[in-house]
């Protein structure tokens, strides 16, 4: 109790909050800058089970901004490096890490993959893979929390399927892929983000709070604003159409 003593101060957690994100299980994919600062935070605040999928191994170029790492971890598999560090911060938490690389074009691996946890977190940097976790979290109807950097601006976006608009509706999908040798960015501003992406996802699973369904928060470290505009549903999305159509003639 003493470890949690902060958090279940909170009136909105509590001993009776903190049962319950024992028994959920939370899924990052991506162990880079976004991912291991929000896999962080799920295990220290109690998340029952995190996974951690990443099939990269870590590199000199990381360690400006994916501070979990060292050089001694140069040449070793992230998600193997970054499981073993959470579990030694939080041994409480079942953590596990999956070095594999997912493939966006296999959605029944990515269906398979999503279905077991309670929420994703997008941690990857490159469109495909975003659009796959997407329409697979809406196929399955898992909560969504995707988060993106590039330069000093970083943009996060919360998909709670069924309730509100999907992450094609919001960005419709494009032929954009992966920058060849990553994108400028600012060191902090992975922390920043992938810190977001670990309170919205906490709040999802409490079922506490805002969690921000339908909105897009833009961050800009240059200058430091901070500003949430609304997404809006596409009526004929080709992921998200048939699911709402189908909670609508179920409500009825």
């Amino acid at each position: 109790m003493e470890r949690y003593r902060r958090l279940i101060d909170l009136p909105q957690v509590g001993e009776e909050g903190l049962s319950l994100l024992s028994k959920k299980r939370a899924l990052v994919v991506g162990a880079g800058g976004l991912g291991t600062p929000a896999a962080a935070y799920l295990v220290a605040s109690g998340t029952g089970h995190v996974t951690i999928v990443d099939g990269d191994v870590v590199e000199l170029s990381n360690l400006s901004r994916q501070v979990m790492y060292s050089i001694e971890d140069l040449g070793k598999a992230k998600a193997g490096v970054l499981g073993r560090k959470l579990a030694l911060l939080n041994p409480e938490v079942v953590v596990e890490g999956l070095n594999i690389k997912i493939d966006p074009g296999d959605l029944g691996a990515v269906l398979q993959l999503v279905s077991s946890h309670d929420v994703v977190l997008s941690c990857v940097d490159n469109a495909p893979l975003r659009y796959a976790l997407n329409q697979a979290c809406v196929e399955r109807e898992v909560p969504l929390v995707d988060g993106a950097v590039r330069g000093f601006t970083g943009v996060l976006t919360v998909v709670v399927p069924g309730t509100g608009p999907c992450y094609e509706c919001a960005f419709p999908q494009s032929k954009a892929g992966k920058v060849a040798g990553g994108p400028p960015i600012w060191s902090p501003l992975p922390g920043v983000v992938g810190a977001l992406q670990a309170s919205e996802a906490l709040k999802l699973m409490l079922g506490t709070g805002n969690a921000g369904a339908g909105k897009i928060l833009l961050i800009d470290l240059l200058t430091g604003a901070f500003r949430r505009v609304s997404a809006e549903r596409n009526p004929s999305c080709r992921v998200c159409a048939t699911l709402r159509s189908n909670n609508i003639r179920g409500s009825r």
